[in-house]
């Protein structure tokens, strides 16, 4: 059968005109407006619930389901879990936690960086759309800086003419998006250019590319016909001051054993496992370090997938606690559990073997202990709604 996500999102119907009066009897009551419990009706409801438990599309649509509930919230919700396991880690006197990056401040000077007041180029030579030949960058030159807290101005030169613009068949790419545009003017005489500052993304170092893309119409839409592309840096901010901000060090991510698109890296945590096989609900998570910890957890878990059950059934901001608060835990542990040091005689699988059953027991209490900690949670927001409401309740009985 279907979880619980689903069953608050679907109706099912069914056509009982043809049944015979005898069953449709046993069936209803007098009125035809409720149902009788009977014989007939527990073999209903136990055909109808083999149907849709082997109804595969249903299964995607709940997976769906969860995904987008998860997704409503996931970042700022990821962000705040990784800060949680970083202070309990470093509490514990690990030495994880942050990379110290330097985010510079907004300063009033070199504002606009290539700022001053230049002479008036005279106008080049325009086409209609047939001939255009060229596009180019005219400035910068390639490669170039873009530093902090200031704009970086891009000029191109063209023989288009401004109906181009006009029409959205000339545009700027930035990739990876560090750059973001802060003005444009607009192409005249042969001449456009854009304003870029570094967006809030971008450090000291990042690399990236920036492309100026002319298109030509076409019966089927419009068709690229040139592209001119400068490569450019991130640079520090010249003189600003500037603040600590912290970037964590690891990440905490979900695999699931029934999307086939994990499978690859499914087997390259858990390799004697398949992902089809019953004993994936056994495994809890595994870290992996490459530059950045990266902890694994298993959504397929049998422990977790329990507590998504429950509080699936309720609401999304439930279901939402208990995943963080599960998060929280598994990658807190599974760090602690790397740090250890095992100096003991032992074939290299059995103390894997070990280490994996030790996971699975620590996780099960782990679902457990986010279980009670959003009972809790729950248990005293409705204490605090009903403690808001004995004021009024005892001026109305004060009244009578």
């Amino acid at each position: 059968m279907f979880s619980n996500l689903l069953r608050r999102h679907i109706v099912v119907h069914l056509d009982v005109s043809k049944i015979d009066a005898d069953t449709k009897r046993e069936l209803f009551t007098s009125t035809r407006e409720n149902l009788r419990k009977s014989l007939v009706l527990d073999q209903i409801v136990e055909r109808l619930s083999q149907i849709l438990a082997e109804d595969s599309r249903l299964y995607e649509l709940e997976r769906e389901l969860q995904e987008r509930i998860f997704a409503a919230t996931d970042e700022d919700t990821s962000y705040e879990v990784k800060e949680q396991v970083i202070r309990m880690l470093q509490e514990a006197g690990l030495p994880v936690g942050t990379q110290k990056r330097r985010r510079p401040r907004w300063t009033a000077s070199g504002a606009h960086g290539n700022g001053g007041a230049r002479e008036k180029l005279p106008p080049l030579e325009t086409k209609p759309f047939a001939e255009v030949s060229y596009l180019k960058i005219a400035a910068p030159v390639s490669p170039t800086n873009a530093y902090l807290c200031e704009t970086k101005t891009i000029r191109i030169e063209t023989d288009a003419s401004s109906s181009f613009d006009e029409f959205g068949f000339l545009s700027l790419e930035c990739n990876p998006p560090l750059l973001e545009v802060t003005h444009k003017s607009p192409l005249a005489d042969g001449r456009a250019s854009w304003r870029l500052t570094p967006t809030s993304k971008a450090f000291p170092g990042m690399k990236g590319e920036i492309s100026v893309v002319l298109s030509v119409p076409m019966p089927d839409g419009p068709v690229e016909k040139f592209r001119s592309t400068v490569q450019f840096e991130i640079y520090p901010a010249r003189g600003a001051l500037t603040d600590d901000i912290e970037v964590p060090d690891i990440e905490i991510l979900p695999i699931d054993p029934r999307e086939e698109r994990t499978h690859e890296l499914w087997r390259s945590l858990w390799p004697d496992i398949e992902p089809a096989d019953p004993k994936a609900g056994s495994v809890a998570f595994k870290l992996l370090r490459n530059g950045i910890l990266k902890v694994y957890y298993n959504v397929g878990f049998d422990a977790y997938r329990k507590g998504v059950k429950k509080f699936g059934e309720k609401n999304a901001e439930l279901l939402r606690q208990f995943d963080s608060e599960y998060r929280i835990y598994a990658a807190f542990h599974a760090v602690m559990q790397s740090s250890l040091t095992r100096d003991v005689l032992i074939d290299s699988d059995v103390l894997e073997s070990i280490t994996e059953q030790e996971r699975a027991v620590t996780a099960a209490l782990i679902a457990r202990h986010a279980e009670s900690v959003v009972q809790f949670r729950k248990s005293q927001l409705t204490l605090a709604g009903e403690q808001a409401e004995l004021p009024s309740v005892k001026r109305e009985e004060a009244a009578h």
